[in-house]
């Protein structure tokens, strides 16, 4: 009996997880940054944003044939300074890789 019973528990946990992650994806994603290029909409007003600009980043990046997330530029440091190297020249980097555009050149 106590083994049907921690079956059935067991059952119960999973069928309430597979209804609830759902509902938190939905929940989690209602709070995306909303971006206009690099800047975020924060408290009525557009701030630049590491967001916004990793995801400008990884735009550009891709437009150029490099299939690449935003996701992974925010993770890895490196990745935004070699899309800045690589693309930097792209007046829609401009703001974002100015750091980055005359290092090394003499």
């Amino acid at each position: 009996m106590t083994k049907l019973l921690s079956k059935l528990a067991t059952l119960a946990i999973i069928a309430f997880a597979t209804t609830l992650i759902p509902i938190l994806e939905a929940q989690a994603g209602r709070y995306k940054a909303k971006c206009r290029g690099p800047y975020q909409l924060v408290q009525g007003n557009w701030i630049s944003s590491p967001i916004c600009e990793d995801r400008v980043l990884a735009k550009v990046a891709r437009s150029y044939g490099n299939n690449v997330r935003a996701k992974h530029v925010r993770k890895y440091a490196g990745s935004k300074i070699g899309i800045c190297f690589a693309y930097g020249h792209d007046i829609r980097l401009s703001g974002i890789c100015g750091a980055y555009r005359n290092i090394g050149r003499r």
